[in-house]
């Protein structure tokens, strides 16, 4: 009923705007993605009480949709979806998959797989669809909206609404909350937040709400935020800040939750914390990276990283499974069209790590292919090779409209 009655509004309000005769804008873009996987696992996976897998693959069909509608000067009604289809060996092997697709722990369910057979799986889902009105320096937000108080670009403990991971590097968008804010901007440089977002818990679908302020300031070239609010069943205080020492970028995050509702008499207060360091050489060679700290992650880990859920059990308060890790990327311009990267993740306490290289081609203004490899490395029980060693490749050609 409440996915009826939301879609139900979502399209009224695009008659109405289309009865009505002032001249209005509507904009639309996207993209259109090609991008066929492999899998190769050094420990075979079982998979059933009598077949287990070693490598798999499948192909994935990825087409985003954007749409704006420009009511007036001050109100804008957005619409963003995500079309996938996924096919192969990995989706006839695993069934279950699909249904890991088609989750969505929103107030309002907007994810359904459309068809789902013979290794075959066809999911749309909504994580935009919002209402944005501005009255002099107020700007009220009402929907599912991308609510981003990230400074780092790795981890972000400040995010607290949409946690992402850096590994799910073909989901540059994030994910969207059900939520309002309100923003007060007090000047060019500060601004005031106040953001409630409604959700269900991915264990046991119970509501939980997250309701917290931000303000963010500038000071001596410095951008500052403070954060303060509720967080599911904790009470969060965050800071975060964003500058430069001389030539090189200095960024950094820190979020204390502390248990107010005692659903397990296990839960303690967590601290997670992150440093983010950037240079570019005039050659234009990149330079990144990165720390966190995570007080409620292991220094042994029985658990690891699972490459084909990665937002599973994400957020704010858990960016890791281990207590620490350590980022470092490097990318490089070959030529106006051709770049090529690396980037990698390491656990120092059980020594596993998360390998990353990549190589960018521009064959058109819209038009681009990235080849991108994956690799989970490190002893089987790690955060990064939990199943030993892991492998993946893709090939992606995304044209943009």
């Amino acid at each position: 009923m409440k996915r009826a009655l939301f879609i139900s509004l979502v399209f009224s309000c695009l008659t109405a705007i289309g009865q009505d005769e002032k001249p209005k804008i509507f904009e639309l873009n996207g993209y259109i993605k090609e991008m066929p996987s492999f899998y190769f696992l050094q420990n075979e996976l079982p998979i059933s009480a009598t077949e287990s897998m070693k490598y798999t693959w499948y192909n994935l069909v990825h087409n985003r949709l954007d749409f704006k509608i420009n009511a007036t000067k001050n109100l804008s009604f957005n619409v963003g979806m995500r079309n996938r289809f996924l096919a192969g060996g990995f989706i006839k092997k695993i069934p279950p998959y699909a249904d890991i697709l088609a989750v969505d722990n929103g107030l309002v369910d907007l994810s359904w797989n459309i068809f789902h057979k013979n290794g075959m799986v066809f999911n749309t889902s909504f994580d935009r669809a919002y209402i944005d009105y501005s009255i002099k320096n107020v700007q009220i937000k009402l929907g599912r909206q991308r609510v981003n108080w990230g400074i780092g670009l790795v981890w972000n403990p400040n995010d607290i609404f949409n946690a992402f991971s850096y590994i799910d590097f073909d989901y540059e968008e994030r994910t969207g909350s059900d939520a309002i804010s309100i923003t007060w901007y007090r000047s060019a440089t500060s601004s005031l937040d106040v953001v409630g977002k409604m959700s269900k818990n991915p264990i046991d679908s119970a509501y939980q709400s997250t309701i917290a302020a931000r303000y963010f300031c500038n000071l001596k070239n410095y951008d500052f935020q403070f954060i303060v609010g509720k967080f599911n069943d904790d009470i969060v205080g965050g800071f975060g800040w964003s500058g430069a020492i001389k030539n090189v970028s200095f960024r950094g995050e820190i979020s204390v939750f502390v248990p107010v509702i005692n659903r397990n008499i296990n839960r303690k207060t967590a601290v997670v914390a992150t440093l983010e360091v950037d240079y570019t050489f005039e050659n234009q060679l990149y330079l990144h990276g990165a720390a966190l700290f995570n007080s409620s992650g292991k220094l042994k880990n029985i658990e690891g990283m699972n490459l084909f859920a990665t937002q599973n059990d994400l957020s704010a308060k858990k960016l890791s499974y281990g207590m620490f890790e350590i980022f470092a990327q490097v990318n490089y311009p070959v030529s106006p069209i051709f770049n090529v990267g690396l980037a990698t993740i390491f656990n120092p306490a059980d020594l596993s790590t998360y390998l990353s290289p990549s190589c960018t081609f521009s064959l058109a203004n819209n038009l681009e292919l990235m080849l991108n490899m994956q690799l989970l490395l490190g002893k089987s029980g790690t955060e990064y090779a939990a199943n030993g060693n892991t492998y993946a490749t893709s090939v992606r050609l995304k044209w943009s409209f």
